[in-house]
């Protein structure tokens, strides 16, 4: 008996988890990180131009209804490539807003669902290959509309990112299982009824 009551908390538990109510360790409820790898330059003897991408990621299990990436005031009015926004295969501008309070340039990202990335990508001009400005003389930080932004690996899989990953699918094959089990328990019923009026 004890072992079926085990069984049983431990079925029940697994079922909270995948199902999001119970959080899942190591996964916050609302988190977006991003990732700054070092500019790649190329240089010819007139000067360089430095490509930047900023990986941005919600690791949370919250959706994110407005995701910005806030700049340096000044940062990339030199761009020789504008800033655009890479969201899976598709690349579209991003206008840069100036926030008047702070003074920093502000790249609206939008919306990004839960394991949802996209990489912010521009190009700036620079005299010589050391002139070429780092992240730290860029970028402000990265500001979600709820919880936090910090640096990290936007694609990193954490165990904790695995289940919770793991526990979407299984709810999403469930609904899928539960419409289909509801349209052939209406077809019977309304096969019958047709059947009825003649």
């Amino acid at each position: 008996m004890l072992r079926f009551l085990f069984w049983v908390l431990v079925i029940s538990v697994t079922v909270l988890f995948l199902n999001g109510t119970l959080p899942t360790p190591g996964i916050a409820d609302e988190e977006v990180v991003y990732d700054t790898p070092p500019p790649i330059a190329s240089c010819t003897g007139t000067g360089c131009i430095a490509v930047y991408e900023l990986d941005v990621g919600n690791v949370g299990r919250s959706p994110q209804k407005a995701v910005r990436v806030r700049l340096r005031a000044g940062a990339i009015d030199d761009a020789v490539i504008t800033p655009t926004l890479r969201r899976g295969m598709v690349n579209s501008p991003v206008e840069p807003q100036v926030d008047e309070r702070s003074g920093v340039v502000v790249l609206p990202v939008g919306a990004l669902e839960p394991e949802e990335r996209v990489t912010v990508v521009f190009a700036l001009r620079a005299p010589a290959h050391d002139a070429v400005k780092g992240w730290d003389r860029v970028l402000v930080g990265v500001e979600p509309s709820a919880g936090a932004g910090r640096p990290g690996d936007a694609g990193e899989l954490t165990m904790g990112r695995v289940v919770h990953a793991a526990g979407r699918v299984v709810i999403q094959l469930t609904d899928v299982a539960r419409k289909a089990i509801a349209n052939v328990s209406e077809k019977p019923s309304s096969v019958q009824h047709a059947a009825e009026q003649r």
